[in-house]
């Protein structure tokens, strides 16, 4: 199979990356998912971490890896193992687009990307632009449905040395709205699970997420 040119893979777009899935876990009986991901200079998920495996591969380009507090670059040839539950993020620092090859095990990564995901047309592809109110429903969406997929987000915000070269819409409004909005619910660890479990119970109790979310935008 070949993601330029076979028609019956899907390609996602994820804060600003585009993600095609080569195979999913309805193809190895849930064993593992194989996904390509194509990453735009400033791209890159923020940090996070999932209770499975992770392996990336870098195909072209380089990529900054934080990996438990610690930044390494990672060029075309290497191999990144992540262990299941390590905090970290990836993101393409250098001034040209990065590709990746991702597998997950077992799988289900890539039903989470289904989900929060919008469909393109091509591996290359970028993702439409969010105007602020869907910038808000992703980031809502996303929260929402990271504990089915086993993940967590983590909600801290980046360190000053590092928040200029992290630029995609997602991580540079999630850790201030959110992390922000955890610690006024009176959780001292924004890492923890007790930050995720408060937010959860909080829009439970009716705390409008995207109002305060649209109310950010509009400082």
């Amino acid at each position: 199979m070949s993601p330029d040119t076979d028609e019956s893979l899907p390609h996602l777009g994820v804060v600003g990356d585009t993600y095609t899935i080569l195979v999913s876990g309805a193809d190895t009986a849930g064993r593992y998912t194989l996904i390509d991901m194509y990453v735009p200079s400033g791209g890159g998920p923020p940090p996070h971490r999932h209770d499975f495996e992770e392996m990336f591969t870098v195909l072209d380009g380089e990529i900054e890896l934080t990996f438990r507090g610690v930044s390494s670059v990672a060029t075309a040839g290497d191999t990144i193992n992540v262990p299941a539950n390590a905090p970290h993020a990836f993101r393409n620092v250098s001034e040209r687009p990065a590709r990746l090859l991702c597998l997950c095990t077992p799988a289900g990564q890539e039903e989470f990307f289904k989900e929060v995901g919008v469909p393109v047309a091509h591996r290359t592809e970028a993702p439409p632009a969010l105007d602020d109110a869907a910038t808000g429903a992703f980031i809502a969406k996303a929260i929402a449905l990271a504990p089915k997929y086993r993940t967590e987000l983590l909600l801290d915000e980046p360190k000053p040395d590092r928040a200029a070269r992290w630029n995609s819409p997602f991580h540079a409004v999630l850790p201030r709205v959110l992390g922000n909005h955890c610690r006024r619910l009176g959780n001292s660890d924004p890492y923890g699970p007790p930050s995720l479990a408060a937010l959860v119970a909080a829009a439970s109790a009716g705390v409008a997420l995207t109002a305060r979310l649209a109310a950010f935008f509009r400082r």
